[in-house]
């Protein structure tokens, strides 16, 4: 509905098409069985992408599913399900890897400390306060 409303386009990485339909996964996370939706367009680590005037670089972060990813540029993060303020995304779910988790944060956690971090859920947060306060982050990257 967002997409004919908006038309927006869906862009997303390749490794997790699998995951885009999957009516049984949807129907455990409480969202629509019914829906079908199209991606547009596959984004790869690294590749640069502009909506409504803003460019972003696609970081590939694996660990709460295979293909998820980070949106970044200079002075923010937008980081979806892979770090949260005082959390990390969950990877337990089709795909999920506490290892590749892991691994991703390490991507984020040296970026500059005023970098800002907008979570797929809650509230925003910096580096630096993740850096002091995060347990996952103050205990995997001592």
């Amino acid at each position: 509905e967002l997409k004919a409303a908006t038309g927006a386009r869906v862009l997303m990485h390749r490794d997790d098409l699998n995951l885009i339909n999957d009516k049984a996964l949807a129907f455990m996370l409480g969202m629509p069985v019914e829906a079908e939706l199209e991606v547009d367009e596959f984004v790869e680590d690294g590749q640069v992408i502009s909506a409504a005037g803003i460019t972003l670089n696609v970081m590939h972060t694996p660990g709460h599913s295979r293909g998820s990813i980070c949106l970044h540029n200079d002075d923010v993060v937008f980081s979806g399900d892979l770090l949260f303020c005082g959390g990390i995304g969950r990877y337990d779910l089709p795909g999920g890897s506490d290892k590749k988790i892991t691994q991703s944060l390490g991507k984020l956690v040296i970026m500059p400390s005023e970098t800002k971090i907008y979570p797929g859920h809650g509230p925003d947060t910096t580096i630096e306060a993740e850096r002091r306060s995060n347990f996952y982050i103050t205990n995997l990257f001592k």
